[in-house]
């Protein structure tokens, strides 16, 4: 499996984030077919209830991102993992999409990162 690949079958939290601001900015230089794919996007959140298991976001994104829709969220990618290994040591595990959901809706209740309020579960245990 190449890099790239291996990469876009990963982290499927900051492709929809990615594809959330995308569709909000209306940046439909991405697409193929921006407005057959932003369709699509909502149908999925709606049918799934925003909780887009990891199999339909790779589905989605190979099928309606152009060549250089699909360039632009690797080095989206590729970027922020880069970034999160300089900033010392990182937490690796996978969540369940929607138990990460829960865990960004406290982030913008209580105002802490993710690293913070694991930490404080943690401590709490």
């Amino acid at each position: 499996m190449s890099k790239k690949n291996e990469l876009l079958s990963s982290n499927h939290t900051a492709q929809i984030k990615w594809m959330d601001g995308q569709i909000a900015k209306n940046n439909s230089s991405i697409f193929i077919n921006a407005g057959l794919a932003e369709k699509a996007w909502r149908k999925l959140q709606h049918k799934n209830k925003r909780i887009i298991n990891d199999q339909d976001v790779e589905v989605f994104m190979s099928r309606y991102l152009s060549k250089s829709g699909s360039d632009k969220l690797y080095t989206t990618l590729r970027v922020a993992e880069t970034r999160a290994k300089k900033n010392g040591f990182r937490l690796q595990c996978k969540i369940e999409y929607s138990a990460n959901q829960k865990l960004e809706a406290l982030m913008a209740e209580t105002k802490l990162s993710k690293g913070e309020l694991i930490s404080k579960l943690i401590n709490a245990y």
